[in-house]
């Protein structure tokens, strides 16, 4: 294999409009770097109690896995999509509009805890909207991907829309330390009052996941970071739910996810 070969990228979607052969092509490439980086993750969650931690402030924390798990994506990328910038939560870089958007572990308390809501996510922006994403739930065996417009896959295979539910009618909602304790509750009894149970996995994107997956009747959280949202947004609004997000400056965003034949 020449060295021009081994430097041969694959192609983004939207850069042959209308082209599935395309956009086929990235989401196996997206599916094979979420696979590599779920396994060292796999490997890293086995050592979790023996490896470095420090808290990044009251509620949250990096790992030596984290940063791990950033690098290889980093690098995997970049061999198979060439030079495009990167925004990474532990490592910085761009500014999130256009380019990938990396969380290596969006849950790393869970992580550290031996809780299996941790996830891996992967999203491509382009003029803040993202066109390409993936997140992994190694524990759960889980790998959803969507290219714009392309629908939903699951670990390689493109899977129908899900249905709503006719029972159990579940969301999530998020925490983190930017939302205020008492909005968050209020949220999360008005959604009771719209008679939905109220369940939270304090990680984004495993709930986001879970959402257009079906399992989910939707997700809301204010203020979080959009490399923890990027890659559910594009899951979930393929899967057919409505996604509302706005923008609060300094990489921080808001999301509501809800799937439309059961807002509340």
């Amino acid at each position: 294999m020449t060295h021009q070969e081994t430097q041969k990228t694959s192609p983004l979607p939207g850069d042959d409009p209308g082209e599935l052969a395309a956009d086929l092509a990235a989401l196996a490439a997206l599916e094979d770097i979420l696979h590599i980086s779920a396994r060292l993750a796999l490997d890293l969650f086995a050592r979790r109690d023996t490896m470095t931690v420090e808290a990044k402030s009251a509620d949250q924390w990096v790992s030596e896995a984290d940063l791990a798990i950033e690098r290889a994506l980093r690098r995997e990328l970049g061999h198979k999509f060439g030079d495009i910038a990167v925004l990474g939560e532990e490592l910085g870089g761009s500014d999130g509009r256009n380019g990938w958007v990396l969380d290596p572990i969006d849950g790393t308390s869970n992580f550290l805890r031996g809780l299996p809501f941790w996830g891996i996510s992967v999203a491509l922006m382009r003029a803040g909207q993202p066109i390409l994403g993936g997140i992994a739930i190694p524990t759960l065996g889980i790998c959803a991907t969507a290219a714009k417009g392309r629908g939903l896959r699951l670990n390689g295979q493109a899977i129908p829309r899900p249905a709503p539910a006719s029972v159990a009618r579940t969301v999530a909602i998020g925490e983190n330390g930017y939302w205020n304790g008492d909005e968050r509750e209020e949220e999360a009894d008005r959604l009771r009052q719209a008679g939905y149970d109220v369940v939270r996995y304090r990680s984004a994107c495993v709930a986001l996941a879970l959402c257009a997956l079906g399992h989910l009747d939707g997700y809301s959280e204010f203020g979080l970071k959009i490399w923890d949202i990027a890659a559910g947004w594009l899951l979930c609004t393929e899967a057919g739910l409505a996604v509302v997000t706005d923008s609060l400056g300094d990489h921080r965003v808001t999301i509501q996810a809800t799937r439309e034949d059961n807002q509340g």
